[in-house]
């Protein structure tokens, strides 16, 4: 999901602009045309666009925002990232931008000074296709995060205010229900029966103003930072599996376990809540039941090792044109919309938490046919894994 600001349109226009202006050989060139691109950037609103090497080394630092949280393009020059900011923010940015380095174009949010920064970062790629630099776009969206914790706040007081009343009423429904239940009356059983639904109607009630608090909890998570932990996945998917198991009789879920030990440095809490996401949406989309597969395994590449995990799903799947949009927020794809209930968030709030470990998660799928979640975490983090600001 491309985060809902216009920097993942607009970072992409200006690397796209930067990598045309300095897509040279030569770094007497880069040069040259970095002072062009100073020159264009300058006034860069709300933010700024920095150019690092491969060394992470600022090639430039221009915009407005510099100076919102005292620095200056001056003080960058020629400066390692590692040199211009404290280490755990330096070490948290860095893992993004060599991903950059290794050829994805990267969307992350950090905070610095007091201030909220939503980051895009692109390679800049010769004639050759040699990745000599990364063109990173930041923008200052602290304005944005004030208003949204106005709005959490607000919506907190309501919540609090709508389910006061709403547990009294759930409350004197189960006390008349009992008292039907004990009652000779004719009417009894109707009588439990219609404070057994005032008592389910409470609950949908409840559950939609939870649900309406968890829509904005996921987008403050963004930039709240993790708990890591040594983890054991393999532990932590049977104890949510076990949780989902008991939901739906017409559902069995199997775990299959490739590789062991799988153990890295995540946050747990978060780890739990995306798999919670994954079983949870594999049992709702799959309305005829079923077997869902979850599996767990190990992969090496060139940028480290990773632990595996699918979660497959018979259910109506994703028109395949709609995959690479399901996990925007609030995003439903058509085949879902007007049938099945829910708010687009989950599999977003799952994204968020697979990328922020620096993970990736993806799904294939075709109408019909069922859905194939895939998510890949660093093993490599239990080592060295990067720091949240």
């Amino acid at each position: 999901m491309a985060l809902p600001y216009p920097l993942s349109v607009g970072g992409r226009i200006l690397a796209s602009v930067a990598s045309e202006i300095m897509a040279q050989p030569s770094r007497a060139r880069l040069r040259v045309n970095a002072a062009l691109l100073r020159t264009i950037l300058h006034n860069f609103p709300n933010g700024s666009v920095n150019v690092f090497d491969r060394d992470l080394r600022y090639l430039l630092a221009e915009g407005r925002g510099l100076a919102a949280v005292g620095l200056s393009t001056e003080q960058l020059a020629g400066k390692s990232l590692h040199d211009a900011f404290p280490t755990q923010s330096a070490d948290y940015a860095a893992a993004y931008y060599q991903r950059a380095l290794a050829g994805e174009d990267v969307e992350f949010e950090l905070v610095f000074r007091e201030h909220y920064y939503v980051i895009n970062a692109s390679p800049l790629v010769d004639d050759n296709g040699y990745i000599y630099a990364i063109v990173a776009v930041a923008l200052d969206i602290t304005e944005r995060r004030q208003l949204e914790n106005i709005r959490d706040q607000f919506l907190a007081a309501v919540a609090h205010d709508l389910k006061t009343p709403l547990t009294a009423i759930k409350g004197i429904a189960q006390l008349q229900q009992r008292r039907a239940r004990n009652a000779s009356t004719p009417d009894g059983g109707a009588n439990v029966d219609a404070f057994t639904r005032i008592q389910s109607s409470v609950d949908d009630m409840i559950g939609q103003i939870n649900r309406l608090l968890e829509i904005g909890k996921r987008e403050t998570d963004a930039i709240v930072a993790l708990a890591t932990a040594q983890t054991d996945l393999i532990a932590v998917t049977r104890a949510q599996i076990a949780r989902h198991s008991g939901i739906s009789a017409e559902h069995h879920i199997e775990l299959q376990v490739d590789a062991t030990p799988l153990i890295g440095q995540w946050d747990r809490q978060r780890i739990e809540l995306m798999l919670a996401n994954l079983l949870s949406n594999a049992i709702k989309f799959s309305p005829g039941g079923g077997t869902i597969a979850v599996r767990l395994g190990r992969d090496n590449d060139s940028a480290g090792s990773w632990a595996i995990i699918t979660v497959t799903d018979p259910g109506i799947g994703i028109p395949e044109a709609e995959c690479a949009r399901v996990f925007e927020r609030f995003y439903r794809a058509s085949n879902v919309t007007g049938r099945i209930d829910g708010t687009g968030t989950g599999l977003a709030g799952a994204r968020q938490i697979v990328t922020r470990h620096g993970g990736t998660i993806s799904v294939q799928s075709q109408q019909g046919s069922g859905s194939i979640f895939t998510v890949r975490l660093p093993l490599a983090s239990a080592e060295g894994t990067p720091k949240q600001p």
